[in-house]
């Protein structure tokens, strides 16, 4: 799935989204959901309206598509958090077994929130562009990405690492708590679900990046046209 538009009027939209997120996500309704639970966006009316007041016009056509997952997950100081994962209708029971064995190997995650706030938060849907593609939206503006410990596994290509705060853990050869390789659990519960690592593609490493798009579609691994 390919979506263009203006790259001026892209970097603008998202920009006002990225101010209002975390006012959108502070919802209480959030906080009343049971962990390991799957609730439609759609049905917690006050969260939806404040997306659709804060979304660019560009994401708000796949709000209704999108289900919230509350998880559980083990920290980096090894206490047990909750978290908000809000993706695809079609992925949401994939992204709730994945994070029950994660949290039952205890796989240690930085911090879940929707809002992505900070610089090691797993996020999956966010209205934003393909990093480096402006006038694309990224697998993540319809629910069907998610970074997982982006500051463990950042993305790199040339000289660029995003987070910056990433950087000394480009060298994917140590083994850093938190990593995400072809050899970890991380990677085995996606892929055998047939969803895409960042990983493995060619022109980037995305190592915090899964995505599973719609229709059985596939990035070239060798970058886009």
């Amino acid at each position: 799935m390919k979506a263009r538009f203006s790259p001026v009027v892209l970097s603008v939209a998202l920009s006002f989204f990225a101010y209002f997120s975390q006012v959108a996500f502070a919802c209480k309704e959030l906080d009343k959901l049971a962990p390991d639970s799957i609730t439609s966006l759609s049905s917690i009316e006050k969260l939806k309206q404040k997306m659709m007041a804060s979304e660019p016009d560009v994401c708000k056509p796949y709000l209704d598509d999108l289900d919230i997952v509350k998880v559980k997950y083990i920290g980096f100081d090894e206490k047990e958090y909750t978290g908000i994962i809000i993706i695809h209708r079609e992925l949401s029971q994939d992204i709730l077994e994945i994070f029950q064995t994660l949290f039952k190997y205890q796989f240690p995650i930085g911090n879940i929130h929707p809002s992505g706030s900070k610089s090691n938060t797993t996020i999956a849907y966010n209205c934003r562009a393909v990093t480096n593609q402006a006038a694309m939206l990224s697998q993540h503006s319809y629910g069907r990405a998610i970074d997982i410990n982006p500051l463990i596994n950042p993305y790199v290509k040339d000289e660029q690492v995003i987070p910056k705060e990433g950087t000394p853990y480009i060298d994917r050869n140590q083994d850093y708590k938190g990593m995400i390789t072809r050899e970890s659990l991380v990677y085995e519960l996606f892929v055998r679900r047939g969803w895409d690592w960042g990983g493995d593609w060619y022109d980037v490493g995305d190592y915090q990046h899964f995505e599973k798009r719609a229709n059985g579609e596939k990035r070239n691994p060798f970058g886009y046209d």
